[in-house]
């Protein structure tokens, strides 16, 4: 029995900017914001342009995993 792979991407936990998480997701800037608003005081403010790795990882936690099919 011939066993099928799929391709899936793979998310690193980093540091991302707005622009960044607004294009894993495939949204622009303004309605990825709008998602993020509800948990902005379990997020956090940003260091600076980008989000800590930490606090990327409690945006996937809430918002969820985006379905990838191609990052560039």
């Amino acid at each position: 029995m011939k066993e099928e792979k799929s391709e899936q991407a793979t998310i690193h936990i980093k540091a991302y900017s707005t622009k960044e998480l607004a294009k894993i997701y495939e949204v622009s800037e303004k309605i990825f914001r709008a998602w993020l608003a509800p948990f902005k005081n379990e997020i956090g403010k940003k260091a600076g342009w980008f989000y800590t790795p930490k606090q990327a990882k409690i945006i996937f936690d809430k918002v969820g995993i985006p379905e990838i099919t191609h990052l560039n």
